[in-house]
């Protein structure tokens, strides 16, 4: 099956709907934050000063879900993606009381992991990640932890203006672009694309100096679709790609994570030890930041894109170690302006 022209017009529709819906939602809904005072007061470990509203990731769902389920009845999107729509709700019902009020670590975890099984309905069951080298039910057991993971990833990583949605948006852009390398999947692309498209519009409000914050309820839920993004394109025969598109984040989280472990920290405590965090206090604005990232995120997609062209084993393997050589460097860069200051 090839892309034809009218379905690149729909998609291309599809993504300006969402930036519209987004948009409007976005500053709808930051009034509503404020009646009902759900804000996030600056603290010791906050990178913002003045009290700004969270759970604009309401906005961002309500797009992005009445955009994909369009998708799947206009332009004959696979019906088991509808699946993601449960697991969404979920995700948000949960992260939402999360934000208004602190939810046990127990119940958070068990309807993640709940949203995780439901989310494991989208996958193509045709495609093996690990090409049948592993059992099904181990790849199974990895596809949960991994989503698991990513989820939470997201949610940690989330702590500067704008770089959980600029995170987002470049990885939903480069699915969107490899999506129209996968052939007998074109179905990928738009439903990228309005992932992209919702993100868009809520950057206008969450740009620096942010008017509005995701919270736990635009976060979480972008982290459970990001990892859909990154398992599909596994599994559609692009390892190497889906190991690119989230290095910056991923290698971002896990050397704190690490750190804090030797240091004897609280690895659930709210912290400013990010490189990005450390880029930000040692004077670099949170544009100039989130700038970068999607300059060197333009870079991972090149390789990625480079990787699913020539499939080889050296090639998957060279794409990778360049790419994680490219985000330590970014990475040292930000960490080494906050120890020249």
């Amino acid at each position: 099956m090839t892309l034809t022209i009218l379905f690149f017009i729909i998609s291309f529709a599809a993504f300006v709907l969402a930036i519209m819906l987004s948009l409007g939602a976005t500053g709808a809904i930051i009034p509503k934050l404020h009646a009902k005072a759900m804000l996030d007061i600056p603290n010791a470990r906050s990178s913002h000063i003045v009290p700004t509203p969270r759970g604009g990731g309401l906005a961002v769902l309500a797009a992005w879900a009445f955009c994909a389920i369009l998708g799947v009845f206009l332009i004959d999107l696979p019906t088991r993606l509808l699946w993601i729509i449960p697991a969404i709700f979920v995700l948000g019902f949960i992260s939402l009381r999360d934000d208004k009020a602190h939810v046990a670590w127990g119940v958070r975890i068990s309807l993640q992991a709940l949203a995780v099984v439901l989310g494991m309905q989208t996958l193509p069951e045709d495609a093996l990640i690990f090409q049948g080298v592993l059992p099904n039910w181990l790849e199974a057991i990895g596809i949960f932890l991994f989503w698991l993971w990513f989820i939470n990833l997201t949610n940690f990583i989330d702590g500067i203006d704008g770089i959980t949605a600029t995170n987002g948006l470049m990885l939903g852009l480069s699915t969107a672009m490899l999506g129209m390398l996968t052939i007998d999947r074109p179905w990928l692309t738009p439903f990228a694309l309005v992932f992209v498209g919702s993100l868009l519009g809520f950057l206008r409000y969450n740009w620096h100096p942010a008017k509005v914050f995701l919270g736990d309820v635009g976060s979480v839920p972008i982290g459970f679709i990001s990892a859909f993004f990154l398992l599909t394109l596994a599994k559609n025969g692009m390892p190497a790609a889906a190991i690119l598109l989230p290095l910056i984040p991923f290698l971002d989280a896990t050397h704190t994570l690490i750190k804090r472990l030797f240091e004897g920290k609280k690895i659930t405590e709210a912290h400013k030890e990010h490189a990005y965090q450390k880029a930000q206090q040692a004077g670099q604005s949170p544009p100039k930041i989130c700038i970068k990232i999607a300059l060197v995120s333009l870079i991972l997609l090149i390789l990625a894109v480079f990787s699913a062209l020539m499939p080889s084993f050296l090639v998957q393997i060279g794409a990778v170690v360049f790419g994680v050589i490219i985000v330590g460097i970014l990475l040292w860069h930000f960490r080494g302006s906050s120890s020249r200051t």
